[in-house]
């Protein structure tokens, strides 16, 4: 008789448990079919149950309620502050995933099986004051990613439900369309750039536009300067390297015009709070290590200088120093 593998259970009160917690005389059920399960060793380190293949059911659909399930469990174990769930994100300013955590007490209740705006989803999770915060739906397998989801209101996530059943409590979404996020490192460049000398708030990124789907008006970041070796604020805006067009207002004030000799004439660039010194758009943004690579570029960093350019130079802080004239 053809079997397959299933890794939870359910036990007579409709909870899930892994297989060999239960005592002798009491039975599990799949999760779906609610079909009698038993308990099957390859190895004592790795139990299983044994699922007698039917024409009603198949380890997709088994899958998927479990994952449907942990994720309740999940939720509720949040409410109650007994456990903090992980989130994967892309941080909305240096675009890096990273896990945002969502500590005991994120979540107050949640729903299940709800409609948004003519979109199915498995569950909805609120927060204190009954607010919707996250829509979340398990994939099925073979099932297409829902694009015009991104068209909601609200906040949500796809979820695969292999990945759940592996790890229910570090959610590690298929697609998403979340609210900002910012990682613990961006976090702290903004409190750098906020209080840095005549920089102001509205340079964070709550309050930028969007530009294919990048962050864009003005990116920060904290660089050392190559000439007094402060940190100081520097930033990426539609329209750079060499950007002799005027900056978009409101505008840093370290955003200066100034004339450099390698460049060979005049640009919009960034320059030291501390010391004035111009930080060259080489450096910045179209070498290997440049902090704002990953942004787009205009057409103008195409020939500018390539890392090989500065090989005579017999110590990074000469090639910084070559680059910043």
């Amino acid at each position: 008789m053809l079997h397959f593998k299933l890794r939870y259970g359910l036990n007579k009160s409709g909870v899930l448990v892994l297989p060999g917690t239960q005592s002798f005389n009491e039975s599990s059920q799949c999760p779906s079919c609610r079909t009698d399960l038993t308990s099957a060793y390859e190895d004592i380190r790795a139990p299983y149950f044994s699922h007698v293949k039917n024409p009603d059911c198949s380890i997709e659909s088994a899958e998927y309620e479990t994952a449907k399930l942990l994720i309740k469990e999940a939720i509720t174990n949040n409410g109650l502050d007994l456990r903090t769930i992980l989130l994967k994100t892309c941080c909305y300013h240096c675009r890096d995933m990273y896990y945002a955590e969502l500590p005991p007490g994120t979540f107050i209740s949640g729903i299940e099986n709800m409609t948004i705006e003519g979109h199915e989803f498995d569950y909805i999770a609120y927060k204190k004051d009954n607010i919707a915060y996250l829509a979340i739906k398990i994939i099925r397998p073979h099932h297409l990613h829902h694009a015009e989801r991104r068209n909601i209101y609200a906040s949500w996530i796809e979820l695969n439900p292999n990945d759940v059943i592996n790890a229910a409590y570090d959610w590690n979404p298929t697609n998403s369309n979340l609210k900002p996020k910012y990682c613990e490192s961006c976090k702290d460049v903004w409190n750098i750039v906020n209080n840095s000398r005549g920089q102001l708030h509205f340079y964070s990124p709550e309050n930028a536009s969007t530009y294919l789907g990048i962050m864009t008006h003005y990116i920060a970041t904290t660089e050392t300067c190559f000439s007094c070796h402060e940190e100081t604020p520097v930033y990426w805006w539609k329209g750079v390297p060499f950007c002799e067009t005027k900056p978009p207002e409101p505008r840093p004030t370290t955003i200066k015009f100034r004339y450099s000799k390698r460049y060979g004439g005049s640009y919009w660039g960034n320059t030291c709070v501390n010391c004035g010194a111009l930080q060259g758009d080489n450096f910045l943004y179209i070498l290997d290590k440049a902090p704002f690579k990953k942004l787009p570029l205009t057409d103008k960093a195409k020939g500018s200088a390539e890392p090989k350019e500065f090989e005579e130079h017999n110590s990074i802080l000469d090639m910084f120093k070559f680059i910043g004239q």
